[in-house]
């Protein structure tokens, strides 16, 4: 049971390191998996808070690129 719960923590970390980033194909990656109900890990969920708190939703808010929520604007 241990293990487990340390697999998810680190699955979550990994999915939180990837919005901090900015890494869109990796957090696209983990979201249609748990769209599809294929989690990398049972328990997991995307709407995890950081080792801080914080809802991984507004981390990306605050650290996206500005072309990532509207493709039709276009970038100078």
């Amino acid at each position: 049971m241990i293990r487990a719960r340390k697999h998810v923590a680190r699955v979550r970390l990994q999915f939180v390191q990837a919005v901090e980033r900015g890494d869109i194909e990796l957090m696209r990656r983990y979201v249609e998996l748990v769209k599809n109900h294929q989690s990398p890990v049972k328990g997991f969920n995307i709407n995890c808070v950081d080792p801080l708190g914080r809802l991984v939703a507004l981390i990306f808010f605050r650290h996206r690129p500005p072309f990532t929520l509207n493709s039709s604007r276009q970038v100078k």
